[in-house]
């Protein structure tokens, strides 16, 4: 585990983090981009981005137009053809023989040497070739252990950091990757991502409810957090009064409107016990901004050497690393 000052981190095992919602929109991808910035900005950490949202909405469009200094020289391949490749393919990776996982799919994020991304594909015959496959339960032991054998390699050219940003919704791939576990290897976690906005946080907790209840015999959720983004907070709405205004509706009789949802009291304390722990995990909404300005608010952040900075973008950076011990 990472030291409470977030420094040290050389000896560390590999981080792992899988980045959860329940609907699109909540930040997901930008949290993913904040992580990736401090890892690698703060503690010089090779760090990698694989964008396991299989839907077509790639991280590789976030990037696009924005990104003036780091021009295409390759093809770009996608997370799609490595999880669909044969067994053959992973022994020449694994081997280093003839093909060079780093090479072929890595891509750099701006200039910066060891912060790089894996796109899925925004190419509608790739997402409708494997979008059948990742919604069967029954092929996601496949995927599971095909991003393992993926994570092996990752670390095998020297990533210390993987945050795996997967598609919305608690079931298919990103359910597969809350499975992943080599405990021996990874120091793992699992973010899930909601607003304050009434109608995603309804949708995400009784979810993941749901899910704890459904896995409760192969429990593998480790060390959960839930971060509410994109939160409006005034003079008269400071985070500690907004969760408790969250919590009031979550516990209203345990569901909502009568539709059916339900939340099981333990997982309400379990929430809240991560929020007793790691502070109220609120951060602010933020208007306006490309995936840069959150790279260039963290290096902003390390010349104020870890201080609390001023500007709402340095803020909501300085929330993720305070939350995360970055």
């Amino acid at each position: 585990m990472y030291s409470n000052k977030g420094d040290n981190m050389i000896n560390q095992k590999v981080k792992i983090y899988t980045i959860h919602s329940q609907k699109g929109g909540v930040g997901k991808t930008s949290i993913a981009i904040a992580i990736a910035g401090l890892s690698y900005i703060l503690h010089k950490q090779k760090t990698l981005i694989v964008d396991c949202d299989l839907t077509g909405t790639s991280i590789i469009d976030l990037f696009c137009g924005v990104d003036k200094n780091n021009k295409v020289k390759k093809r770009v391949k996608y997370l799609n053809s490595l999880l669909l490749a044969t067994p053959l393919v992973f022994n020449e990776y694994e081997n280093n023989n003839k093909n060079d996982i780093e090479k072929e799919y890595f891509c750099k994020i701006g200039d910066y040497d060891d912060l790089y991304y894996i796109p899925s594909s925004p190419v509608f015959e790739d997402i409708q070739e494997i979008a059948g496959l990742i919604s069967q339960e029954d092929k996601l032991h496949f995927f599971r252990s095909r991003m393992e054998d993926s994570l092996k390699l990752f670390i095998n050219r020297g990533i210390k950091t993987i945050i795996i940003d997967c598609p919305p919704g608690l079931f298919g791939i990103s359910s597969a990757m809350i499975k992943i576990s080599d405990q021996d290897k990874y120091d793992k976690s699992s973010l899930f991502i909601t607003s304050s906005d009434p109608t995603d946080y309804r949708a995400l907790i009784p979810s993941y409810s749901e899910y704890c209840s459904i896995n409760r015999h192969n429990r593998q959720i480790n060390n959960p957090k839930f971060i509410f983004n994109k939160c409006v907070i005034g003079k008269h709405r400071d985070p500690v009064f907004l969760l408790q205004k969250i919590f009031e509706n979550l516990k209203r009789k345990g569901t909502f409107l009568n539709d059916g949802r339900t939340i099981k009291i333990e997982v309400l304390n379990e929430i809240e016990e991560s929020l007793e722990k790691h502070g109220p995990n609120v951060l602010p909404f933020i208007e306006g901004f490309d995936m840069f300005d959150i790279i260039s608010s963290i290096q902003a952040l390390e010349k104020n050497k870890g201080e609390t900075s001023s500007g709402s973008m340095k803020k909501w950076c300085n929330g993720i690393k305070e939350l995360l011990d970055l």
